[in-house]
């Protein structure tokens, strides 16, 4: 397994955790079970596509404890994957404005004119 698919199982989890928050007005960020949530969530999704991380990284263990395992994995990181996301996709406000500066032309002097 590579690094890009515990991305993606990572990003799939985040996606699904999100879709459930908004269709679920009690559930948000502030609910103290929604790592609960977005662990079981991990879980299915490593069940159903078969991300099994200690597998691929050679610890043997029973398929369904690797899933278990791995699903909590990838739940936590789904947290780290939104915050990425979320920072790569704000907006920069500007830190600061600059008032009174007006445009000033300046006339060369002779010598600067010649060349």
């Amino acid at each position: 397994m590579k690094i890009a698919t515990i991305l993606l199982v990572a990003v799939l989890v985040e996606a699904i955790t999100e879709w459930l928050k908004l269709s679920v007005p009690k559930l948000d960020d502030n609910t103290p079970w929604i790592y609960a949530v977005t662990a079981v969530i991990g879980i299915g999704v490593c069940f159903g596509t078969g991300a099994g991380i200690l597998s691929a990284m050679g610890v043997s263990c029973p398929f369904w404890l690797d899933y278990i395992m791995s699903g909590i994995i990838v739940s936590r990181g789904s947290n780290y994957v939104h915050d990425l996301m979320n920072r790569l996709t704000k907006v920069k406000e500007p830190e600061y404005e600059v008032y009174g500066i007006e445009e000033q032309h300046i006339e060369p002097t002779d010598a600067e004119a010649l060349g």
